[in-house]
């Protein structure tokens, strides 16, 4: 009986030890792969090689997500012929491509509880992920073909918008989590933002070449299987930390059940709280949740009323305390109000670029490279950073500060007509450190999620906040068309070389410099709150503690 008992115990025990973790069989296969869960030195190796790789690898999608403008004018021209106008009309082409963010805010918003709860596989999120944004893409390419344009919706905003929410909110969610083991969240969200940034500047050149070599639809089947082949690696390998725990305290564990098998049995029926803090990514929350407490006393009679009040800073959250707390709702409009511009720009460059400047397709891939690589070294650059010189706070306020002489430059450039080719690069400079600012903002998202509101509160948050960035990457886009939309002295090609008049040119300058000017005062509402508004999240606590004293002089409760 004894045996029989020692036995169950033991193999209860060992299940539980190993239920969580998800794709441990592919390390055992790949002996080549340094082990996370044996030793802390091999768990340091696998955060540098196999992390990073799983990052680049997943983020492959990222290449016509947002570098999609140089596929812009020639998807417009195909859909709605070569002597097609800007028009609200001709504009649904980039709203459905911007709208892809919005959707990828939205399935990241969803998917947060699960993601905080560990209930999400992150190999089934990835592959998910995958699926859906590869078959998009190629259900796109089939739509074009067949003119069955109202497929966009489907293909584009559905499918690979809530597949990119999969695999973004995955793989950065995670990647923080796994450099901050390292003491290095800040990485791992600077990781993240290279990748994604570094895939569209290339796609600028390639995308480009792949249309102009097969066509605007089959470019679209070309890259669903570059997206599907180069993901493969990370839906085997992306995992998140407690999926692959440091299991030194399990061994300890389970040599207990030998000493005591109906104890350790006992344990494990209510062991799914401990399932929690398996390995060394246990949270302590000593940072995230110290208190401050202060006292006042009021005596009345024998009566003494001492009433604590105690600032908690960043508990844990539920989603209604957290909607009902006045500073999210300062901080999403504020961020909206930052990446309105960056995001505006970002997915018109190809139209700015042409409208303006006459710029060919070759300078349009020059200008996107230029402003997607700056992006996507920026990101790095403030992984690297923050956290170590400057708080993610203090580096969000900077970043908003270096658009806004930018954007002031490029509207007041354009409305005084500067568009010689020397003026054109230089605002190809403007832009590129509007991008700058745009990166940074956006790894410090998270960072400031968790400084703010803290670790335990970092999925919903920045979910949230993400929600904001992906209304913005529609609006700013669509004020941009609009303004392209608004020329007043007929009709303007998108086929730059329809337009031959110069009326029309300095007609559409002036529109485009005053559309300019006033993101700059969007930027500066927005730097302005970050400025004096944002704080952080601290929850105040009344405590009231009676207390009297007895005849005899002796204190008692009451």
């Amino acid at each position: 009986m004894m045996w029989r008992c020692q036995q169950h115990a033991s193999t209860r025990v060992v299940r539980h030890a190993n239920k969580r973790l998800r794709g441990k069989w592919l390390i055992d296969q790949l002996s080549f792969l340094p082990d996370p869960t044996k030793t802390q030195d091999d768990r340091d190796v696998y955060i540098r090689t196999v992390v990073p790789f799983s990052m680049i690898s997943g983020l492959a999608m990222t290449a016509p997500f947002y570098g999609f403008n140089v596929w812009l004018i020639p998807m417009t021209l195909h859909i709605y012929g070569p002597e097609a106008t800007y028009s609200l009309r001709t504009g649904s082409v980039l709203y459905v491509f911007s709208s892809q963010l919005l959707a990828m805010a939205i399935t990241g918003s969803l998917l947060a509880p699960h993601i905080r709860d560990g209930s999400l596989s992150t190999g089934l999120g990835m592959l998910t992920g995958t699926v859906l944004s590869s078959s998009g893409l190629a259900l796109t390419g089939l739509f074009l073909e067949m003119e069955m344009y109202g497929g966009l919706i489907l293909s584009q905003f559905v499918l690979c918008g809530i597949g990119a929410g999969f695999c973004m909110t995955l793989i950065g969610y995670h990647g923080i989590l796994w450099f901050r083991e390292t003491n290095r969240p800040a990485l791992g969200a600077g990781l993240h933002g290279f990748f994604a940034g570094l895939w569209p500047a290339l796609f600028s050149f390639w995308g480009a070449a792949l249309e102009n070599a097969v066509g605007i639809g089959r470019s679209f089947y070309c890259v669903a299987l570059m997206v599907a082949l180069v993901q493969v690696p990370a839906i085997l390998l992306t995992r998140s930390p407690t999926e692959l725990p440091l299991l030194v305290q399990k061994e300890s564990v389970i040599s207990e059940v030998i000493s005591d098998p109906l104890r350790a049995a006992a344990e494990d029926e209510n062991g799914d709280a401990d399932d929690k803090n398996i390995g060394n990514v246990q949270m302590s929350r000593s940072d995230d949740s110290s208190s401050t407490k202060h006292n006042s006393t009021n005596i009345v009679g024998n009566q003494i009323d001492n009433e604590v009040e105690t600032f908690e800073a960043q508990p844990a959250l539920t989603r209604r305390e957290l909607l009902s707390c006045p500073q999210i709702w300062l901080q999403c409009f504020f961020l909206f109000m930052v990446f309105l511009p960056g995001f505006g720009i970002k997915y018109t460059i190809s139209p700015l670029m042409s409208t303006i400047f006459s710029a060919s397709e070759a300078v349009q891939s020059v200008a996107s490279f230029l402003y997607l690589m700056s992006y996507s070294v920026t990101r790095l650059f403030v992984g690297f950073v923050a956290e170590i010189y400057l708080t993610p706070t203090s580096a969000a306020k900077i970043a908003t500060g270096i658009q806004l002489p930018s954007l002031f430059f490029m509207g007041s450039m354009v409305k005084l007509e500067a568009t010689s080719n020397p003026w054109m690069w230089a605002f190809v400079v403007a832009m590129m450190v509007v991008g700058c600012g745009l990166a940074a903002s956006k790894v410090c998202i998270p960072l400031g999620a968790i400084e703010n509101w803290g670790i335990d509160n970092l999925a919903q948050v920045n979910a949230m906040l993400q929600l904001s960035a992906g209304v913005a990457g529609v609006l700013g886009p669509f004020w941009i068309w609009f303004g392209l939309s608004r020329h007043s002295t007929g009709d303007l090609y998108i086929d730059d070389s329809l337009n031959d008049t110069e009326e029309d040119k300095l007609d559409i300058q002036k529109i485009m410099g005053n559309h300019i000017l006033m993101f700059g005062a969007c930027v500066t509402v927005g730097w302005l709150g970050e400025m004096f508004c944002v704080r952080k999240y601290k929850k105040v606590v009344h405590h009231v503690v009676n207390e009297g004293t007895s005849g005899n002089g002796q204190k008692g409760d009451r």
